[in-house]
Protein backbone atom coordinates (compact mmCIF):
# COMPACT_ATOMS: atom_id res chain seq x y z
CA UNK A 1 0.00 0.00 0.00
CA UNK A 2 1.39 3.57 -0.98
CA UNK A 3 1.81 5.99 2.22
CA UNK A 4 -0.64 7.83 3.26
CA UNK A 5 -1.14 10.85 0.88
CA UNK A 6 -1.46 14.03 2.82
CA UNK A 7 -2.27 18.04 2.13
CA UNK A 8 -4.76 19.56 -0.25
CA UNK A 9 -3.54 18.10 -3.44
CA UNK A 10 -3.94 14.37 -2.20
CA UNK A 11 -7.59 15.26 -0.16
CA UNK A 12 -9.03 17.05 -3.31
CA UNK A 13 -7.99 14.45 -5.44
CA UNK A 14 -9.54 11.42 -3.77
CA UNK A 15 -12.32 13.90 -3.16
CA UNK A 16 -13.21 14.49 -6.73
CA UNK A 17 -12.70 10.60 -7.22
CA UNK A 18 -15.38 9.48 -5.14
CA UNK A 19 -17.77 12.55 -5.66
CA UNK A 20 -18.03 12.20 -9.28
CA UNK A 21 -18.42 8.40 -8.91
CA UNK A 22 -21.28 8.65 -6.74
CA UNK A 23 -22.87 11.71 -8.46
CA UNK A 24 -23.31 9.49 -11.57
CA UNK A 25 -24.45 6.56 -9.39
CA UNK A 26 -27.10 8.65 -7.11
CA UNK A 27 -28.21 10.00 -10.47
CA UNK A 28 -28.97 6.74 -11.94
CA UNK A 29 -30.44 5.70 -8.59
CA UNK A 30 -32.97 8.32 -7.82
CA UNK A 31 -34.35 8.92 -11.90
CA UNK A 32 -37.03 6.61 -10.67
CA UNK A 33 -37.94 7.99 -8.05
CA UNK A 34 -38.47 11.53 -9.56
CA UNK A 35 -39.93 10.25 -12.79
CA UNK A 36 -42.41 8.39 -10.87
CA UNK A 37 -45.51 10.81 -10.95
CA UNK A 38 -44.53 11.62 -14.70
CA UNK A 39 -44.94 7.74 -14.78
CA UNK A 40 -47.97 7.00 -13.11
CA UNK A 41 -49.74 9.82 -15.22
CA UNK A 42 -49.08 8.06 -17.81
CA UNK A 43 -50.36 4.85 -17.28
CA UNK A 44 -47.85 3.12 -14.78
CA UNK A 45 -49.26 1.56 -11.22
CA UNK A 46 -48.07 3.07 -7.90
CA UNK A 47 -47.56 -0.49 -7.29
CA UNK A 48 -45.37 -1.51 -10.16
CA UNK A 49 -43.12 1.79 -9.35
CA UNK A 50 -43.05 0.28 -5.74
CA UNK A 51 -42.48 -3.70 -7.47
CA UNK A 52 -39.23 -2.42 -9.65
CA UNK A 53 -37.96 -0.31 -6.94
CA UNK A 54 -38.17 -3.05 -4.37
CA UNK A 55 -36.41 -5.67 -6.67
CA UNK A 56 -33.20 -2.96 -7.21
CA UNK A 57 -33.02 -2.08 -3.18
CA UNK A 58 -33.30 -6.03 -2.43
CA UNK A 59 -30.69 -6.90 -5.06
CA UNK A 60 -28.61 -3.68 -4.46
CA UNK A 61 -28.60 -5.27 -0.32
CA UNK A 62 -27.27 -8.80 -1.29
CA UNK A 63 -24.74 -6.79 -3.91
CA UNK A 64 -23.62 -4.92 -1.12
CA UNK A 65 -22.98 -7.76 1.08
CA UNK A 66 -20.97 -9.60 -1.75
CA UNK A 67 -18.98 -6.56 -3.44
CA UNK A 68 -18.15 -5.74 -0.05
CA UNK A 69 -15.70 -8.79 0.33
CA UNK A 70 -14.88 -8.46 -3.11
CA UNK A 71 -14.06 -4.56 -2.74
CA UNK A 72 -11.48 -6.52 -0.50
CA UNK A 73 -9.75 -8.29 -3.32
CA UNK A 74 -10.29 -6.06 -6.66
CA UNK A 75 -8.60 -2.93 -7.34
CA UNK A 76 -11.38 0.45 -7.35
CA UNK A 77 -10.82 1.74 -11.09
CA UNK A 78 -12.32 -1.62 -12.01
CA UNK A 79 -15.21 -2.29 -9.66
CA UNK A 80 -16.38 1.31 -10.07
CA UNK A 81 -16.17 1.38 -14.18
CA UNK A 82 -17.57 -1.45 -14.39
CA UNK A 83 -20.39 -0.88 -12.40
CA UNK A 84 -21.05 2.35 -13.35
CA UNK A 85 -20.95 1.40 -16.66
CA UNK A 86 -23.83 -1.42 -16.62
CA UNK A 87 -25.85 -0.02 -14.64
CA UNK A 88 -26.04 3.16 -17.40
CA UNK A 89 -26.11 1.16 -20.01
CA UNK A 90 -29.76 -0.53 -18.54
CA UNK A 91 -31.12 2.51 -17.91
CA UNK A 92 -31.24 3.64 -21.18
CA UNK A 93 -32.34 0.20 -21.71
CA UNK A 94 -35.39 0.88 -19.58
CA UNK A 95 -36.81 4.04 -21.06
CA UNK A 96 -37.45 1.37 -24.03
CA UNK A 97 -39.25 -0.91 -22.49
CA UNK A 98 -43.28 -1.55 -21.00
CA UNK A 99 -43.86 -2.76 -17.74
CA UNK A 100 -43.08 -5.94 -17.50
CA UNK A 101 -40.64 -8.64 -16.74
CA UNK A 102 -37.90 -7.11 -18.74
CA UNK A 103 -37.88 -3.74 -16.31
CA UNK A 104 -37.90 -6.01 -13.66
CA UNK A 105 -35.12 -7.52 -14.55
CA UNK A 106 -33.31 -4.46 -15.78
CA UNK A 107 -33.70 -2.61 -12.65
CA UNK A 108 -31.86 -5.81 -10.53
CA UNK A 109 -29.06 -5.44 -12.78
CA UNK A 110 -29.45 -2.14 -11.79
CA UNK A 111 -29.00 -2.66 -8.19
CA UNK A 112 -26.39 -4.89 -8.22
CA UNK A 113 -23.85 -2.47 -10.32
CA UNK A 114 -24.08 0.04 -8.38
CA UNK A 115 -23.89 -1.90 -5.83
CA UNK A 116 -20.22 -2.58 -6.72
CA UNK A 117 -18.88 1.10 -5.75
CA UNK A 118 -19.28 2.50 -2.27
CA UNK A 119 -17.17 -0.16 -0.97
CA UNK A 120 -14.24 -0.17 -3.30
CA UNK A 121 -14.33 3.99 -2.87
CA UNK A 122 -14.48 3.82 0.64
CA UNK A 123 -11.45 1.43 1.07
CA UNK A 124 -9.32 3.46 -1.13
CA UNK A 125 -10.26 6.51 0.85
CA UNK A 126 -9.63 5.56 3.82
CA UNK A 127 -6.37 3.39 3.36
CA UNK A 128 -4.59 5.84 1.06
CA UNK A 129 -4.99 9.08 3.19
CA UNK A 130 -4.73 10.30 6.09
CA UNK A 131 -7.30 10.07 9.02
CA UNK A 132 -8.39 14.11 8.60
CA UNK A 133 -8.14 13.74 5.02
CA UNK A 134 -10.38 9.97 5.30
CA UNK A 135 -13.27 11.79 7.48
CA UNK A 136 -13.30 15.00 5.15
CA UNK A 137 -13.31 13.31 1.99
CA UNK A 138 -16.25 10.75 3.20
CA UNK A 139 -17.96 13.99 4.18
CA UNK A 140 -17.90 14.99 0.71
CA UNK A 141 -18.65 11.03 -0.34
CA UNK A 142 -22.65 11.76 1.54
CA UNK A 143 -22.14 14.87 0.16
CA UNK A 144 -22.53 13.41 -3.34
CA UNK A 145 -25.49 11.21 -2.26
CA UNK A 146 -27.31 14.33 -1.92
CA UNK A 147 -26.25 15.74 -5.33
CA UNK A 148 -27.02 12.96 -7.21
CA UNK A 149 -30.78 13.41 -6.03
CA UNK A 150 -30.76 16.83 -6.69
CA UNK A 151 -29.20 16.47 -10.21
CA UNK A 152 -31.86 13.45 -10.95
CA UNK A 153 -34.51 16.15 -10.16
CA UNK A 154 -33.36 18.86 -12.60
CA UNK A 155 -33.41 16.74 -15.31
CA UNK A 156 -37.11 15.12 -15.04
CA UNK A 157 -38.32 19.51 -14.93
CA UNK A 158 -36.46 19.92 -18.01
CA UNK A 159 -37.47 16.62 -20.06
CA UNK A 160 -39.89 13.35 -20.43
CA UNK A 161 -39.22 10.18 -18.10
CA UNK A 162 -37.81 8.55 -20.90
CA UNK A 163 -35.46 11.22 -22.02
CA UNK A 164 -33.97 11.64 -18.26
CA UNK A 165 -33.22 7.65 -18.12
CA UNK A 166 -31.26 7.85 -21.37
CA UNK A 167 -29.69 10.80 -20.00
CA UNK A 168 -28.65 9.75 -16.58
CA UNK A 169 -27.20 6.66 -18.42
CA UNK A 170 -25.09 8.70 -20.83
CA UNK A 171 -23.73 10.65 -17.79
CA UNK A 172 -23.08 7.64 -16.03
CA UNK A 173 -21.38 6.04 -19.58
CA UNK A 174 -19.13 8.98 -19.39
CA UNK A 175 -17.98 8.77 -15.61
CA UNK A 176 -17.15 5.48 -15.69
CA UNK A 177 -14.68 6.42 -18.13
CA UNK A 178 -13.49 9.21 -16.88
CA UNK A 179 -13.24 7.40 -12.84
CA UNK A 180 -11.09 4.75 -14.56
CA UNK A 181 -8.69 6.87 -16.43
CA UNK A 182 -8.42 9.17 -13.27
CA UNK A 183 -8.15 6.31 -10.95
CA UNK A 184 -4.96 4.55 -13.20
CA UNK A 185 -3.54 8.09 -13.10
CA UNK A 186 -3.41 8.27 -9.66
CA UNK A 187 -2.11 4.79 -9.07
CA UNK A 188 0.66 5.85 -11.83
CA UNK A 189 1.34 8.87 -9.42
CA UNK A 190 1.25 6.73 -6.11
CA UNK A 191 -1.68 8.50 -4.90
CA UNK A 192 -2.87 5.71 -4.06
CA UNK A 193 -1.77 1.80 -4.07
CA UNK A 194 -3.23 -1.56 -3.05
CA UNK A 195 -1.09 -4.19 -1.49
CA UNK A 196 -1.00 -6.33 2.09
CA UNK A 197 -2.02 -4.21 5.21
CA UNK A 198 0.43 -4.19 8.35
CA UNK A 199 0.98 -7.01 10.01
CA UNK A 200 -1.38 -7.61 13.14
CA UNK A 201 -3.85 -4.81 11.84
CA UNK A 202 -6.03 -7.03 9.47
CA UNK A 203 -9.04 -8.50 10.85
CA UNK A 204 -11.07 -11.96 9.38
CA UNK A 205 -14.25 -10.67 7.79
CA UNK A 206 -16.38 -11.81 10.94
CA UNK A 207 -14.08 -9.02 12.58
CA UNK A 208 -16.57 -6.68 11.79
CA UNK A 209 -18.75 -7.81 14.37
CA UNK A 210 -16.39 -7.17 16.95
CA UNK A 211 -16.02 -3.44 16.19
CA UNK A 212 -16.43 -0.94 18.63
CA UNK A 213 -19.82 0.76 18.43
CA UNK A 214 -20.76 -1.82 15.90
CA UNK A 215 -24.28 -2.48 16.77
CA UNK A 216 -25.28 0.43 17.69
CA UNK A 217 -24.13 2.23 14.21
CA UNK A 218 -25.68 -0.55 12.46
CA UNK A 219 -29.36 -0.15 14.22
CA UNK A 220 -28.25 3.44 12.76
CA UNK A 221 -27.30 2.97 9.19
CA UNK A 222 -30.65 0.37 9.32
CA UNK A 223 -32.90 3.35 10.59
CA UNK A 224 -31.38 6.21 7.82
CA UNK A 225 -31.54 3.44 4.93
CA UNK A 226 -35.22 2.85 5.66
CA UNK A 227 -35.66 6.33 5.78
CA UNK A 228 -34.12 6.85 2.77
CA UNK A 229 -36.05 4.70 0.63
CA UNK A 230 -38.90 4.90 2.14
CA UNK A 231 -39.44 9.28 2.54
CA UNK A 232 -36.81 10.41 -0.04
CA UNK A 233 -37.89 8.18 -2.78
CA UNK A 234 -41.95 8.42 -2.56
CA UNK A 235 -41.37 12.39 -1.72
CA UNK A 236 -42.37 13.69 -5.13
CA UNK A 237 -45.05 11.43 -4.64
CA UNK A 238 -46.24 12.50 -2.13
CA UNK A 239 -45.65 16.00 -2.57
CA UNK A 240 -48.00 15.49 -5.95
CA UNK A 241 -50.94 13.09 -4.21
CA UNK A 242 -51.23 14.44 -0.81
CA UNK A 243 -49.79 18.25 -0.78
CA UNK A 244 -51.44 18.61 -4.33
CA UNK A 245 -48.38 20.88 -5.71
CA UNK A 246 -48.46 20.40 -9.74
CA UNK A 247 -45.89 17.77 -11.03
CA UNK A 248 -43.36 20.51 -11.83
CA UNK A 249 -43.93 22.47 -8.91
CA UNK A 250 -43.06 19.43 -6.81
CA UNK A 251 -39.66 18.79 -9.11
CA UNK A 252 -38.96 22.04 -8.25
CA UNK A 253 -39.60 21.67 -4.54
CA UNK A 254 -37.75 18.09 -4.60
CA UNK A 255 -34.91 19.94 -5.90
CA UNK A 256 -34.51 22.64 -2.77
CA UNK A 257 -34.80 20.03 -0.72
CA UNK A 258 -31.88 17.56 -2.44
CA UNK A 259 -29.85 20.49 -2.32
CA UNK A 260 -30.72 21.47 1.55
CA UNK A 261 -29.67 17.69 2.35
CA UNK A 262 -26.26 17.82 -0.18
CA UNK A 263 -25.47 20.50 2.89
CA UNK A 264 -26.09 18.06 5.77
CA UNK A 265 -22.87 16.05 6.32
CA UNK A 266 -21.10 19.71 6.23
CA UNK A 267 -23.35 20.73 8.94
CA UNK A 268 -23.16 17.30 10.93
CA UNK A 269 -19.40 17.80 10.88
CA UNK A 270 -20.11 21.48 11.98
CA UNK A 271 -22.01 20.48 14.84
CA UNK A 272 -20.50 17.35 15.81
CA UNK A 273 -17.44 19.72 16.45
CA UNK A 274 -19.44 21.78 19.05
CA UNK A 275 -20.65 18.70 20.66
CA UNK A 276 -16.87 17.96 21.04
CA UNK A 277 -17.00 14.75 19.04
CA UNK A 278 -20.02 12.98 20.77
CA UNK A 279 -21.58 11.85 18.24
CA UNK A 280 -24.53 9.37 19.81
CA UNK A 281 -25.51 12.76 21.30
CA UNK A 282 -25.85 14.65 18.04
CA UNK A 283 -27.61 11.96 16.36
CA UNK A 284 -30.31 11.41 19.48
CA UNK A 285 -31.11 15.12 19.15
CA UNK A 286 -31.51 14.87 15.24
CA UNK A 287 -33.63 11.86 15.49
CA UNK A 288 -35.47 13.86 18.12
CA UNK A 289 -36.32 16.58 15.81
CA UNK A 290 -37.17 13.89 12.74
CA UNK A 291 -39.86 12.98 15.32
CA UNK A 292 -40.97 16.23 15.69
CA UNK A 293 -41.02 17.33 12.35
CA UNK A 294 -42.82 14.23 11.12
CA UNK A 295 -45.52 14.31 13.49
CA UNK A 296 -45.83 17.77 12.81
CA UNK A 297 -47.00 17.02 9.59
CA UNK A 298 -49.89 14.94 10.06
CA UNK A 299 -51.54 17.77 11.67
CA UNK A 300 -50.47 20.82 9.07
CA UNK A 301 -52.56 21.45 6.02
CA UNK A 302 -50.33 24.08 4.35
CA UNK A 303 -48.53 22.27 1.34
CA UNK A 304 -46.08 24.37 1.99
CA UNK A 305 -45.19 24.10 5.27
CA UNK A 306 -45.67 20.23 5.59
CA UNK A 307 -43.63 20.92 2.96
CA UNK A 308 -40.85 22.25 5.26
CA UNK A 309 -41.75 20.10 7.88
CA UNK A 310 -40.81 17.14 5.37
CA UNK A 311 -37.43 18.70 4.48
CA UNK A 312 -36.25 19.71 7.87
CA UNK A 313 -37.16 15.59 8.91
CA UNK A 314 -34.83 14.01 6.17
CA UNK A 315 -31.90 16.76 6.92
CA UNK A 316 -31.95 15.41 10.62
CA UNK A 317 -31.67 11.99 9.77
CA UNK A 318 -29.21 12.87 7.03
CA UNK A 319 -27.33 14.34 9.81
CA UNK A 320 -27.19 10.71 11.43
CA UNK A 321 -26.25 9.11 8.28
CA UNK A 322 -23.41 11.32 8.12
CA UNK A 323 -22.50 10.04 11.94
CA UNK A 324 -22.17 6.07 10.14
CA UNK A 325 -20.63 7.06 6.47
CA UNK A 326 -18.46 9.63 7.39
CA UNK A 327 -17.23 9.15 10.89
CA UNK A 328 -17.89 6.00 11.91
CA UNK A 329 -16.51 3.93 8.80
CA UNK A 330 -13.18 6.12 8.41
CA UNK A 331 -12.61 5.52 12.18
CA UNK A 332 -12.29 2.07 11.51
CA UNK A 333 -9.52 2.50 8.68
CA UNK A 334 -6.97 0.50 10.64
CA UNK A 335 -9.28 -2.92 10.66
CA UNK A 336 -8.55 -3.04 7.23
CA UNK A 337 -12.20 -4.00 6.56
CA UNK A 338 -13.30 -1.08 5.90
CA UNK A 339 -15.07 -2.10 2.63
CA UNK A 340 -16.77 -5.42 4.23
CA UNK A 341 -18.01 -3.25 6.87
CA UNK A 342 -19.44 -0.37 4.56
CA UNK A 343 -21.18 -3.72 2.40
CA UNK A 344 -22.50 -5.18 5.71
CA UNK A 345 -23.95 -2.14 6.55
CA UNK A 346 -25.69 -1.02 3.02
CA UNK A 347 -26.96 -4.78 2.99
CA UNK A 348 -28.77 -4.91 6.29
CA UNK A 349 -29.93 -1.42 6.00
CA UNK A 350 -31.19 -2.04 2.14
CA UNK A 351 -32.51 -5.44 2.79
CA UNK A 352 -34.96 -4.79 5.62
CA UNK A 353 -35.91 -0.76 3.52
CA UNK A 354 -36.83 -3.02 0.25
CA UNK A 355 -39.74 -4.48 2.39
CA UNK A 356 -40.27 -0.96 3.57
CA UNK A 357 -40.30 0.67 0.20
CA UNK A 358 -43.05 -2.22 -1.09
CA UNK A 359 -45.06 -1.58 1.67
CA UNK A 360 -45.36 2.09 1.57
CA UNK A 361 -46.86 1.14 -2.13
CA UNK A 362 -49.53 -0.57 -0.52
CA UNK A 363 -50.14 1.54 2.59
CA UNK A 364 -50.91 3.97 0.25
CA UNK A 365 -54.07 2.84 -0.62
CA UNK A 366 -54.51 0.58 2.38
CA UNK A 367 -53.90 3.54 4.82
CA UNK A 368 -53.92 6.74 3.46
CA UNK A 369 -50.68 9.13 3.46
CA UNK A 370 -51.55 9.68 6.97
CA UNK A 371 -51.23 6.10 7.88
CA UNK A 372 -47.69 6.66 5.78
CA UNK A 373 -46.77 9.54 7.25
CA UNK A 374 -47.45 7.57 10.84
CA UNK A 375 -45.03 5.25 9.42
CA UNK A 376 -42.58 7.57 8.68
CA UNK A 377 -42.57 9.44 12.04
CA UNK A 378 -41.90 5.47 13.73
CA UNK A 379 -38.71 5.49 12.06
CA UNK A 380 -37.22 8.42 13.71
CA UNK A 381 -38.77 7.40 17.38
CA UNK A 382 -37.22 4.48 16.84
CA UNK A 383 -33.85 5.91 16.29
CA UNK A 384 -34.32 8.31 19.45
CA UNK A 385 -35.06 5.09 21.94
CA UNK A 386 -32.05 3.31 19.91
CA UNK A 387 -29.60 6.41 21.32
CA UNK A 388 -31.13 5.46 24.82
CA UNK A 389 -31.18 1.22 24.56
CA UNK A 390 -27.81 0.92 22.78
CA UNK A 391 -26.22 3.48 24.48
CA UNK A 392 -24.87 1.55 27.56
CA UNK A 393 -22.24 -0.01 25.18
CA UNK A 394 -18.60 0.58 24.37
CA UNK A 395 -18.39 3.20 22.48
CA UNK A 396 -16.30 4.33 20.05
CA UNK A 397 -13.53 7.15 20.18
CA UNK A 398 -13.93 9.55 17.73
CA UNK A 399 -10.92 11.37 16.47
CA UNK A 400 -10.31 14.59 16.29
CA UNK A 401 -10.89 16.33 13.19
Amino acid sequence: MSEKTNGVYGAVTLSVTCVSAYIACYILRNILSVVSPEMIASGYTTEYIGIISSVYYVIYACGQLINGYVGEKIRAKYMVSIGLMVASVCSVLFAFCKAGVIGVLLFGVIGFSLSMLRGPIVKTICENADSKIAHLACVFLSFSGFVGPLAASLLSLVMGWQTAFVVSGVIGMVFAIFVYLLLTVFEARGIIGYGEKKKGKKLDLFGIFKLEGFLFYLVVSMLCDIAYIAISFWLPTYLTEKLRFSAGTAGILYSVISFVRALTPFAALFVLKLLKNKDRLLIRIVYIIATFALTSALFVELNYVNAVLMLIALAAIGMASSMVWSNYIPNQAESGLTSSLNGFLDFTGYAVASVCNLFVSYAVGWFGWDGVVIMWSSIAVIGVLATFILNNKKTVKNKEY
